[in-house]
């Protein structure tokens, strides 16, 4: 089964060259039996600190456990004086559900230049209501996204230590794409949705993506 990992860093304005450098040098992790991409940015709208945010995708979590285990200490020793960041977050969760009528979250990440933005929505989930919030994913939210045409992939992940807490996640043509959903789609969906009938919190990222971030799988 796919593994998907969230990493959200915190990062001083002032240290953003050192850490936007250092993800730009993560090319070898492309060697790594299993792995299909990674990707991410600065997220929009945090100043200080900066959200330094990178969406890891593999074929399987015992590839990953086999790249923690070797490869990546190795990658990341040649940076390890260089705090680049002041904390970090880290979630890791397999894929429930694709949006039908969008293309393949997997193969759409590994495409460079295909999409310019990412959007990740954290969701704490009251009692119970993990069924309903699925049915609206796959009924209101998926369809809706994909009739803009500039939604290029979508998926939700339950996250593996808190089964209440669920991620959506999707891959944008353009930030002037996404905000036109905002803009037009957003308020109509969420009419039909009620979204807070089923979740107790929720926080949400939008990234830019750097294209020097972007490692995919040597084919």
């Amino acid at each position: 089964m796919n593994l998907i990992k969230w990493i959200v860093c915190e990062v001083a304005p002032e240290k953003r060259d050192i850490f936007d450098r250092i993800l730009g040098n993560w090319g070898l992790v492309s060697m790594a039996e299993g792995f299909v991409a990674q990707l991410g940015g600065f997220a929009q709208g945090h100043q200080a600190p900066l959200r330094g945010c990178i969406l890891g995708l593999w074929r399987d979590v015992a590839s990953y456990q086999a790249f923690m285990g070797g490869l990546h200490d190795r990658l990341a020793a040649p940076h390890s004086e260089q705090k680049s960041y002041d904390a970090i977050t880290v979630r890791l969760g397999h894929p429930s559900q694709e949006a039908h009528g969008v293309g393949n979250f997997m193969d759409a990440a590994q495409r460079s230049g295909t999409g310019e933005l990412l959007r990740v929505a954290r969701c704490q989930l009251k009692s119970g209501c993990q069924e309903s919030f699925l049915r609206k994913q796959r009924e209101i939210w998926n369809p809706g996204m994909a009739e803009t045409r500039a939604c290029l992939a979508a998926l939700t992940m339950r996250d593996n230590t808190d089964p209440s807490t669920w991620f959506v996640l999707s891959l944008w043509r353009s930030e002037q794409a996404h905000e036109a959903y905002r803009r037009d789609q957003l308020p109509v969906l969420q009419e039909r949705a009620q979204p807070m009938n089923e979740i107790a919190e929720i926080e949400g990222w939008i990234v830019p993506l750097e294209p020097t971030w972007l490692v995919a799988a040597e084919q």
